[in-house]
C-alpha cells in the first residue's frame, strides 16, 4: 500500500475539492480528525465520531446582522450535519480504498510462488557442496505442496507434465477443415505415468521432501525409493499402487502422532506395515476371473483331467509313441456327442459359484486319487495360512490404532493437566500469573545473603524456651493445637524479627521504618524485596506507595489498576444511594441498641489500637460526610464473648458512590475448592505421606492500611449518647450522638477486600520466593506446604518473615498438621477424602429447614435470610459440582426480588414469596448434602485427575461411540499393575433388554445421538469401576461428540474413531481379528444397575467384583 499520507491528501481532495474557504476547512477538519489513525481504522469510522468532531469545530459563515439565538443555533447545526456528511463521504471512500487494493494485492500474492524454490535449492548445494542436478529438481508447487503436508501424486513430478497435459491439438472439424483445439488439462490422479518414468517421478518426490524439510536423512527416503522399485518385477501396476497407498496414509499418520517427523513415516517398520496393508487392499480390488469350464476337472487347456494327473493326456500304454504298441490318443474312445457335452458343460457352469456340478467323467484311478489329494491339501492350507496372515495383519492394524488412541489419550490429559493448573489461581495473583511451583536455579548473590541471615536467626529461635515449645507444639493432633498462651513465642518472634529486619535492610541498604500513614507494613523493606526476588515478573508496585501514603477508597478519584487482577464488573442490581430520610432519621440496627455498651468498648478498643478516631464532644462531622449505620454480632465459640461491629456502607450509600463511578476497575480472584486441591495434590507429590500444612490467619487483616486522610470524611459512625432511640425521653429535646471516623480500612467497604489482598498477596509473593514454599492465599487465611521433617523450621521462618515486613498473625489460630481446614472444608490428607464440618452441616441445615417452614406455612420470607442460605449453599456445593445446577433457580428469584421495590415506600423488598420450583431446589440440596453417601469426596473427585505420582503410569482411557442402531466401545483398564484391553457393543434395536428399553426408550432420532453417546461413556466408566480400584489411578475418556465431553472428556475425530464407530454400527469384527480388542464385556447388568439405582447411589463407588465375573458372557 502506497504512503498512507499521500493516500489520505488524495482521498481528501477527491471527496472535498475546490479552493473556497469552506473547502479548506472542511478539508483540515477531516485530516485533524484522522491525525494518527491508519486507512483500516479511519474506514471503519462511525457517524457519533464524525459528529462529535464537528460539534467542536466554530462555523465559518458570517452571521447575518441582527441573528437571534433560534437562528445561530439553526445555523450551527447545519454546519455540524454538513461536516459529519462530509465525514462519512471521506470514511466510505477510505474504506473502498483498502477493499480494493487488499483485493489487488491478494490476486498478485496468489499468483506468486508458494515457496522460493531456488533459495531451498541453494542452501541444499551449500549444505552438501554439491550442485543439484536440474533434472531431479520438482516444480515449486510440488515442494510447496510436500512443505504444507498435503498428498502429492506421482505423475505432479514428472518432468514433461505441463507440456503432456495441457496445450494445443490440431484436429479436424465436421465440416472437414484443419482446425486448432485447446487440449484440457487432466487431474494428476487420471494421469498415466510410464513405467519408464517411475523411478526418475519417486527420486524427484524424495527430492521435494529433501527440500522442505532438509533437516532429515535423504538416504532414509532413498531407501524407500529403492523398496517401492523393487515392487516393479511384480508389476508395475502394484509398485504404483503401493507408493500411493503409504504416501496417501503419511498425513493422517502425522496428525495422530503429533511428535513425529515426516521422516518417522518412512522407517522401515512404518512402511513394511503400510505395504502389508495395500498389498491386502490390492488384492481385494484386483478383477475377478471365474475359472475356464471344465478346468477344476480337466476340461479346459491346460488343467487337471478327469483321466489322471497327467494334464489331460493319456495314459501311456504300448503303441505309437511308446515302448510298444500305438499311441494313447488311439485307446481312448471319444465322445459321442461333443455338442451335448458342451451345452452340459456350460449349464452346469451357469449354476451359482458355490454349486458343485455332478461328476459325469469316470473316477480317477488310484494313484490320481492320492495326488490329486495331497494338492486339495496343500491347497486348502495355503487358503488357511493366507486367513490366518489376513487375520494377524487386521489384528496388528486394529491394535496399532488402539495403541495410538491411547497414547494420543494421555497427551492430550497431559496436556490438560497444564492447562487447567494455569487457569486457576492460589491468591497471590489472577489465573495465568501463578507460578503453582518453586522457580529452580541458583540464587544471586544477594538472594543467598539474605536467606543465610534469616536461617541464622532461625536456628537460634529453634533453640530457645520458645522455639521448644513451638517444637512439641507441632506434634499434636491439629484438635489438640488450640488454647495454648502464645505471649512469650510473640515476644521471642518480635525480637528476632528485629534481628533480621535490621540485617535485611543493611544488606538492601533501604530503611526499616513503617508507613508514613500509620500502616505497620514497611513499604521500603517490601519495595527492595520485591526488586531482589520479583525481578522479571508482572508486580504491583502502585501498593506499595498507597501502603506508605494512604490508600484510595475510590470515591473521589479512580483506584490505580494493577494489572495482575482480574476486570471488575458491578452488579446491574441498583445500588442504595442514601436518602434524606434515612439521613435525617439515623438510627443503628437493633443489635447494636440493645447491647450499647458492648459497641462503645469496641469502639473504644478501636481508638486504642489507631484503628479509628472520636470526634471531640460538640465537634460535628464536615459537611457531606457520610454516616454508616452498625450492627453488633456475636462471634460463634468464644469463651468469654466477643463481638464484631459490622458497617453497613451499602445503605449509608458509600459503596454505590465507589461503584456507580466507575472508580473500582479490578477485583480480587479468590481460590476455589480445586485451587486447594492443587496445592494439596503438589505438596503430596513433593513430600508423600509426610506432608504438613502450615495455617496462618493475619490479625484484622483490613486494619494494616491506612486510609487517604482525604478519604477520611465518608467513613463516620455514630452512637447515641444515652443509649435511646434518638430523642431524650424526659424533656424531648433532640439527643447528641458520639461520632467516629475510620482511619484504617474498615470492614463493609466494597473495595476493602481488593486493596487488602493486593497489598497482603504481595506480601505472600515475596515470602514464597524467599522461603521457596508453596502456598494459597484466601483474603487473610495462608495455607503453606511443608513435610514433617521442616515444619517446625518452616513454620518459624514465615511467622518470623510475615513480622520483618510488618504482616501481624494470630498465632492462637495457627496450626500445623495434616488434616488442614481451608475454606471451611475438612481435609485428611492420609487418606485423600474432604469432607464438611458437622457444625457447618447443621447451621445449613437449620437454615434451610427455618426457610421451607415458613415458605410452607404461606408466609414471606426474608430476603436477606434466602441469600445467606444460598450463599452457603453455593459455598457447600464445591464439593458435588454436578449439582450445583439446581442453584440457578434459587439465584433467579434472588435477583428478580431484588430488582423490585416497595409500592408505597419506594424502598427496596425486605421479604418476599418462595415458589414450589426454588422449594424444591433447597430441599433437594439440603437432602444431597444430610446423604452420607453424596459427601463422600476424594481429592482426585475435587481436581479431575491424579494426586499421587504413581497414578501417572496407571491411567485408563474409555474410547466410545453411539449410533442410532447401537452402541460401543472399548476399554483399556489398568489393575493391579496389569493392562486390561475390553470392550462392548449394544444393538438397540435388536436386543431385548426390557432394563435397556426402561432406561432409554424403544426409537431414537437424531436428537437423541447426544445422551446415546454420554450412556456409552456411562457404561464404560462403570467397567472400569468394576476392574480397577478407586486408588489405581485415572481415566481418560475420548468421544467424538461435542456435546458429551463436557463431563470432561477429550473430544476425538470421527476418523480417528473408526473402531468404535463400527462396533455401534453393528460391524462385529471376527473372532480372530477381535483379539486386538480385547475380550468382550456383556453389559446389560450394567444396564439394570443403572435401572435400579437412586438419586443417591449414583454417585457411590461400585463394589470390586472378581474379573471372571465381569468377564463371563
Amino acid at each position: 500500500m502506497a504512503d498512507q499520507g499521500a493516500v489520505l491528501q488524495e482521498i481528501v481532495a477527491s471527496v472535498v475539492p475546490g479552493d473556497s474557504a469552506d473547502a479548506i476547512t472542511k478539508r483540515k477538519f477531516l485530516l485533524d480528525q484522522c491525525e494518527g489513525l491508519t486507512l483500516q481504522v479511519v474506514g471503519k469510522l462511525q457517524k457519533s465520531f464524525w459528529s462529535a468532531g464537528a460539534g467542536r469545530v466554530e462555523c465559518p459563515e458570517a452571521p447575518p446582522p441582527n441573528e437571534d439565538g433560534a437562528a445561530k443555533a439553526a445555523r450551527e447545526e447545519r454546519w455540524r450535519s454538513i461536516l459529519t456528511s462530509t465525514g462519512m463521504a471521506f470514511t466510505e471512500e477510505c474504506g473502498s480504498y483498502v477493499v480494493t487494493t487488499t483485493e489487488r494485492a491478494r490476486k498478485a500474492f496468489s499468483k506468486m510462488p508458494e515457496v522460493d524454490l531456488s533459495i531451498l535449492v541453494q542452501r541444499v548445494t551449500e549444505r552438501t557442496g554439491y550442485e543439484l542436478p536440474r533434472a531431479l529438481i520438482p516444480s515449486a508447487k510440488t515442494v510447496a505442496a510436500v512443505k504444507d503436508g498435503r498428498f502429492v501424486e506421482l505423475a505432479e513430478f514428472r518432468t514433461s507434465f505441463v507440456e503432456r497435459s495441457e496445450g494445443t491439438e490440431v484436429m479436424t472439424s465436421v465440416e472437414g477443415e484443419v482446425i486448432q483445439v485447446m487440449k484440457p488439462r487432466k487431474k494428476a490422479e487420471d494421469l498415466f505415468v510410464p513405467s519408464s518414468e517411475i523411478a526418475g517421478c519417486l527420486v524427484r518426490w524424495a527430492t521435494a521432501v529433501w527440500l522442505a524439510h532438509p533437516d532429515g536423512n535423504f538416504l532414509l527416503l532413498f531407501a524407500y525409493v529403492m523398496k517401492v522399485l523393487s515392487f516393479g518385477a511384480q508389476g508395475w501396476g502394484r509398485a504404483v499402487f503401493y507408493d500411493r497407498y503409504h504416501r496417501q496414509s503419511v498425513p493422517g499418520r502425522l496428525a495422530v502422532r503429533k511428535d513425529a517427523s515426516i521422516y518417522d513415516m518412512y522407517t522401515d517398520a512404518v512402511v513394511n506395515d503400510s505395504f502389508s496393508e495395500a498389498k491386502l487392499k490390492f488384492a481385494s480390488e484386483s478383477p475377478y476371473q471365474a475359472p475356464k469350464p471344465g478346468a477344476e476337472f480337466g476340461q479346459g487347456k491346460g488343467a487337471r483331467s478327469q483321466k489322471g494327473s497327467n494334464g489331460g493326456k493319456a495314459p501311456a500304454k504300448p503303441g505309437k509313441g511308446s515302448k510298444g504298441g500305438k499311441g494313447g490318443p488311439y485307446s481312448h474312445p471319444k465322445p459321442e456327442d461333443k455338442k451335448l457335452e458342451k451345452e452340459e458343460s456350460k449349464r452346469h457352469w451357469s449354476c451359482p459359484p458355490f454349486h458343485m456340478p455332478a461328476r459325469r467323467s469316470p473316477k480317477p484311478t488310484k494313484t490320481g486319487r492320492v495326488k490329486r489329494s495331497e494338492e486339495a491339501r496343500k491347497r486348502r492350507r495355503a487358503k488357511e495360512r493366507d486367513r490366518q496372515r489376513r487375520g494377524d495383519e487386521e489384528c496388528a492394524k486394529l491394535d496399532r490404532q488402539l495403541s495410538d488412541l491411547e497414547k494420543w489419550a494421555a497427551n492430550v490429559r497431559r496436556d490438560w493437566n497444564v492447562t487447567d493448573t494455569t487457569g486457576l489461581t492460589d491468591g497471590t495473583a489472577q489465573p495465568g500469573l501463578c507460578p503453582w511451583g518453586i522457580p529452580e536455579g541458583p540464587p544471586t548473590k544477594i538472594q543467598q545473603s539474605l536467606r543465610e541471615a534469616l536461617g541464622k536467626v532461625i536456628d537460634e529461635l529453634e533453640d530457645s524456651e520458645a522455639g521448644r515449645f513451638v517444637s512439641r507444639w507441632v506434634k499434636l493432633p491439629r484438635e489438640q493445637q488450640a488454647g495454648f498462651e502464645w505471649s512469650v513465642v510473640e515476644k521471642a518472634v518480635e525480637e528476632s524479627a528485629e534481628r533480621v529486619r535490621s540485617e535485611w535492610c543493611s544488606l538492601l541498604g533501604c530503611e526499616s521504618r513503617v508507613a508514613r500513614s500509620g500502616s505497620p507494613l514497611r513499604p521500603p523493606l517490601l519495595r527492595a524485596l520485591s526488586r531482589v526476588f520479583l525481578e522479571g515478573s508482572c508486580e504491583d508496585d502502585s501498593i506499595i506507595d498507597q501502603i506508605d501514603f494512604g490508600v484510595n477508597i475510590g470515591v473521589r478519584t479512580k483506584v490505580e489498576p494493577s494489572g495482575i487482577w482480574v476486570p471488575y464488573s458491578a452488579s446491574q442490581i441498583p445500588g442504595h444511594p442514601i436518602s434524606l430520610f434515612e439521613r435525617d432519621t439515623f438510627r443503628n440496627y437493633e443489635s447494636a441498641r440493645e447491647l450499647p455498651d458492648e459497641v462503645k468498648r469496641e469502639l473504644e478498643r478501636s481508638v486504642e489500637r489507631g484503628h479509628m478516631v472520636k470526634l471531640a464532644e460538640g465537634v460535628e462531622p464536615p459537611p457531606g460526610a457520610i454516616i454508616s449505620k452498625i450492627a453488633l454480632v456475636e462471634k460463634p465459640n468464644r469463651i468469654p464473648r466477643a463481638f464484631r461491629l459490622i458497617n453497613d456502607m451499602r445503605r449509608s450509600g458509600l459503596n454505590d458512590l465507589v461503584t456507580s463511578q466507575g472508580n473500582l476497575t479490578e477485583t480480587v480472584a479468590l481460590p476455589g475448592l480445586r485451587s486447594v486441591g492443587q496445592l494439596l495434590r503438589c505438596a503430596l507429590e513433593s513430600y508423600g505421606d509426610s506432608v504438613r500444612i502450615i495455617e496462618v490467619d493475619a490479625k484484622d487483616a483490613f486494619r494494616h492500611l491506612s486510609v487517604a486522610k482525604e478519604d477520611d470524611e465518608f467513613l463516620f459512625v455514630a452512637i447515641e449518647r444515652n443509649g435511646c432511640d434518638g430523642k431524650d425521653q424526659s424533656n424531648g429535646m433532640v439527643q447528641k450522638f458520639d461520632y467516629y471516623y475510620h482511619v484504617r480500612l474498615p470492614f463493609g467497604l466494597v473495595s476493602s477486600p481488593y486493596l487488602w489482598v493486593r497489598a497482603y498477596s504481595l506480601c505472600h509473593r515475596i515470602m514464597r520466593a524467599i522461603l521457596s514454599l508453596l502456598c494459597v492465599l484466601y483474603v487473610d487465611d495462608g495455607s503453606w506446604a511443608s513435610c514433617d521433617a521442616t515444619c517446625l523450621r518452616d513454620f518459624l521462618a514465615v511467622i518470623v518473615s510475615s513480622k520483618v515486613i510488618g504482616v501481624l498473625l494470630e498465632l492462637a489460630k495457627a496450626r500445623v498438621s495434616n488434616s488442614p481446614r481451608t475454606l471451611g472444608f475438612q481435609w485428611d490428607l492420609h487418606t485423600g477424602k474432604l469432607s464438611i464440618p458437622n457444625e457447618k452441616l447443621e447451621l445449613i441445615g437449620g437454615q434451610g429447614d427455618y426457610v421451607l417452614r415458613k415458605a410452607e406455612a404461606g408466609q414471606a420470607v426474608e430476603i436477606n435470610v434466602v441469600e445467606s442460605l444460598l450463599g452457603r449453599l453455593t459455598w457447600a456445593t464445591q464439593c458435588f459440582t454436578r449439582y450445583r445446577c439446581h442453584l440457578a433457580p434459587i439465584f433467579a428469584w434472588l435477583k428478580a426480588v431484588k430488582s423490585k421495590r416497595n409500592a408505597v415506600s419506594k424502598a427496596p423488598l425486605r421479604s418476599a414469596f418462595l415458589g414450589s420450583n426454588v422449594c424444591d431446589k433447597i430441599r433437594l440440596l439440603l437432602g444431597l448434602l444430610r446423604s452420607e453417601q453424596v459427601r463422600a469426596f476424594s481429592l482426585p473427585e475435587i481436581i479431575g485427575r491424579s494426586v499421587e505420582a504413581e497414578w501417572a503410569d496407571s491411567r485408563s482411557t474409555i474410547i466410545t461411540d453411539a449410533s442410532l442402531e447401537g452402541l460401543g466401545g472399548t476399554v483399556c483398564a489398568v489393575s493391579k499393575g496389569r493392562t486390561l484391553r475390553l470392550w462392548f457393543a449394544l444393538n438397540l434395536r435388536q436386543s431385548s433388554d426390557m432394563a435397556l428399553r426402561k432406561l432409554m426408550g424403544d426409537t431414537f432420532v437424531s436428537g437423541d445421538i447426544s445422551r446415546l453417546e454420554l450412556f456409552a461413556i456411562v457404561l464404560g466408566l462403570l467397567i472400569v469401576g468394576e476392574i480397577q480400584d478407586e486408588s489405581e489411578g485415572e481415566c481418560t475418556i475420548l468421544s467424538d461428540n461435542t456435546a458429551a465431553i463436557h463431563v470432561r472428556a477429550f473430544h476425538v475425530s470421527g476418523v480417528s474413531n473408526e473402531i468404535s464407530d463400527d462396533l455401534s454400527r453393528g460391524v462385529r469384527p471376527r473372532q480372530r481379528v477381535a483379539r486386538a480388542l480385547g475380550r468382550r464385556v456383556p453389559v446389560s447388568k450394567f444396564i439394570e444397575r443403572l435401572l435400579g439405582a437412586s438419586v443417591g447411589e449414583l454417585p457411590a463407588y461400585f463394589t470390586v467384583s472378581e474379573e471372571e465375573e465381569l468377564l463371563e458372557s
